[in-house]
């Protein structure tokens, strides 16, 4: 890794960097060594892979206690993603830091280049520190760094280990302290540096919290940001909540709606990175077994928490909670994967790259959720400091996998300028195949562009790769291997057999119409049925850069308070508005400047079929086969039991959508696929295309016929 200064703004006083990313290095005639999966890495007993894993900790400790000044520190790497405000790139409209390309079609290019920088300071360190070992650790732990790739965490696989049997974290991200093998052949038990980042000057940074009222000058902030000193912004809003007068009572205005007033993070007692941290219930002013009556404001509230919850701040048995629950997620992976052949629609989450040549799914979605199923009020749930937290590279990692498995699979389909629009706004909005990935510069100084990247993964020119990517596994091999992974449809589809029938061969005549034109290799063999999918569109900043979800049900969700509507049994799947507010004056995000002004919609998709076969299995859904085979009927049950919600990052449900969200648009589509019923059967699952079935306005029209879901 290289960070070339050049020269230094005089108006920011900033350093004027070039990020020259230049990948692991493979000795000649050497092949790239694939990144791996971190729970099947550290569950190995092989050697290397130990060694490899002793490595990684202490080189990643090392990368993070760097001096946050130093550019090539965990610190300042982190800040290219968002905040602190790190590079000023001259003579571009990037002024500092906030350099993501979230919601545009560079989304995956980007995202590979900068864990590629990353990776390679890693790399770097851990070269260094392997050889410091004795001659009798040498040769093993000099050859692990030279096979070390940043590993990833697949958030959609099921696995067994320390949790349950369940899509999981990785055990090592869960776990405070590691024992390691130092290079003196001794072991020692470390700060492990995957379960959070501590921030370095946490005296320092003590105190740095305060409401507009009581300091409006101190720190200069604006909306959503605090500035402090020496790291620039780094703390971020975590929502909204409750003004309460000296009894701990609302306090409500003229229109008689309760005040709100704006929840700072700080955590100055215990300054680390933190995971769906165990707040919301205080956000909102409620009881709890602490009296936080006289503890209005949030952080003194945290402390509390932080005093007697060990595990307040690293909640992870929570985002495996989360997962769990979501009954959609592995299957919107696979859709995004396999089904979809979209490019721009694959790596963008834009509302305006749905149409009749693309498929529903969008890495881009699926990504945006699991950094909300992280973070909570935590930093995974900021586009601003996600990168902070260690399991951000993880994710990452794997969703630049996932990115690759798709060129892999859908060879020939990288986009051009033709494929999105013939609007040159909208087309710079989005990207181009052309565009400039600052702040990544190539060795001979030019920037990268997302063509250098179109073939990289087949050439491993960046110096990793991923098992899938095999030259021994074609393209019929690995859509079966990543369908056995991920088609939680199939699987349930072939397990529900004469249930399946409710939304298969007894679904009406339209089905019995489209089986004939979906060709499969065996018809005696091949199961048909209708699928159903919920799609929603809003605009990105419909709440001036507030984070929120949206939670659908199938069903009834169990009572009204939001924060149990993320584990209900009756919860669909979510999404995520991954979102963080404008700054003012130049430090902004350009990126995100753009989206507010132009009002950009995103739109997202969440797999229904499963949930209703589930639902009619189980009778948690109390309906009959008759009411399901026409039309009218599907549509009279969807009005019954389909129905969405929205919360704030800080748990506050968000009322009156109408009014509060006018923006948001609900949809079902419904397309017919068949299968066969041989799970080992190669041959993949064929679709027609989807088509608008069911639509939240044409509920409306419908509400003095429908009846309402039973309690």
């Amino acid at each position: 890794m290289a960070s070339e200064k050049i020269d230094y703004d005089p108006g920011s006083k900033l350093p004027i960097y070039k990020w020259v990313v230049t990948g692991i290095p493979v000795d000649p005639g050497e092949k790239a060594y694939p990144r791996r999966d971190l729970e099947d890495l550290f569950r190995s007993e092989d050697e290397y892979d130990k060694a490899q894993i002793d490595l990684y900790l202490l080189a990643l400790t090392e990368l993070q206690k760097k001096d946050e000044h130093d550019p090539e520190s965990h610190f300042m790497l982190a800040g290219i993603h968002g905040l602190p405000d790190t590079t000023h790139i001259k003579g571009t409209k990037y002024k500092t830091g906030s350099f993501c390309t979230h919601k545009k079609i560079l989304f995956p290019t980007w995202h590979r280049l900068y864990l590629s920088l990353y990776e390679k300071a890693i790399w770097d360190i851990m070269q260094t520190i392997a050889q410091k070992y004795g001659e009798k650790h040498a040769k093993v732990y000099q050859e692990a760094a030279k096979r070390w790739r940043l590993p990833y965490w697949d958030s959609a696989k099921i696995r067994d280990n320390h949790i349950y049997n369940a899509v999981n974290i990785p055990s090592l991200v869960t776990w405070p302290f590691r024992y390691v093998t130092q290079p003196d052949g001794k072991l020692k038990n470390i700060k492990n540096p995957l379960y959070c980042y501590n921030y370095q000057g946490a005296e320092e940074y003590s105190n740095h919290i305060e409401d507009k009222e009581r300091n409006p000058k101190r720190f200069e902030r604006n909306d959503k940001i605090i500035k402090v000193p020496r790291t620039k912004e780094i703390r971020i809003i975590a929502g909204k909540t409750n003004k309460l007068d000296d009894k701990g009572n609302e306090i409500k205005g003229k229109d008689g709606k309760p005040e709100l007033i704006d929840v700072w993070t700080d955590f100055s007692d215990n300054w680390t990175t933190t995971r769906q941290p165990y707040v919301s219930p205080y956000l909102k002013g409620k009881q709890g077994s602490i009296d936080i009556s006289k503890h209005q404001d949030w952080q003194k509230r945290q402390m509390e928490i932080n005093k007697s919850q060990k595990s307040a701040n690293q909640n992870n048995y929570h985002i495996v909670e989360l997962l769990r629950e979501d009954t959609s997620f592995r299957q919107n992976v696979y859709e995004a994967i396999v089904t979809n052949d979209y490019y721009p629609r694959m790596a963008c989450a834009e509302a305006k790259l749905l149409n009749a040549k693309s498929g529903t799914g969008s890495l881009e979605s699926v990504h945006d959720l699991v950094h909300n199923y992280c973070g909570g009020v935590g930093e995974m749930s900021s586009t601003q400091i996600a990168a902070h937290d260690p399991i951000f590279w993880l994710h990452h990692c794997n969703i630049d996998r996932w990115a690759a498995i798709w060129e892999k699979l859908h060879p020939g389909k990288w986009w051009t300028v033709e494929d999105i629009t013939s609007d040159s706004k909208v087309q710079e909005r989005l990207g181009l195949p052309d565009s400039n990935l600052l702040p990544f510069y190539k060795e001979n100084r030019e920037p990268w562009v997302p063509n250098d990247l179109k073939d990289i993964m087949t050439s491993g020119g960046l110096g990793y790769t991923y098992a899938e990517l095999s030259p021994d596994i074609d393209i019929t091999e690995l859509t079966w291997l990543i369908g056995n992974e991920y088609n939680a449809l199939a699987e349930d589809i072939r397990r529900a057999s004469g249930g399946l029938s409710i939304l298969g061969r007894r679904a009406g005549n339209d089905l019995d119409k489209m089986a004939a034109s979906l060709p499969v290799e065996d018809e005696k063999a091949s199961i048909f049925f209708a699928d159903y999918c919920a799609v929603a569109s809003f605009e990105r900043y419909a709440l001036k850069g507030e984070a929120f979800t949206i939670h659908f049900f199938l069903g009834n969700y169990e009572n009204d308070d939001p924060e149990s509507w993320g584990t209900s049994t009756a919860r669909l799947g979510s999404l995520y508005n991954f979102v963080s507010p404008v700054k003012g004056g130049e430090g902004h995000c350009e990126n995100c400047a753009v989206h507010e002004a132009d009002k950009t919609r995103i739109m997202g998709s969440v797999s229904m079929t499963q949930a209703i076969l589930q639902g009619l299995q189980d009778d948690s859904i109390d309906t009959g086969v008759a009411t399901l085979v026409a039309r009218d009927g599907i549509v009279k049950f969807l009005d019954n039991y389909f129905s969405w919600r929205v919360v704030l990052k800080s748990g506050t449900a968000v009322e009156n959508l109408k009014e509060s969200l006018p923006s948001l648009n609900v949809k079902i589509l419904r397309r017919f696929g068949k299968i066969h019923e041989n799970k080992d059967s190669r041959a993949p699952p064929v679709f027609t295309p989807w088509v608008s079935f069911w639509n939240s306005e044409e509920k409306k029209q419908r509400q003095s016929e429908t009846v309402k879901p039973r309690n």
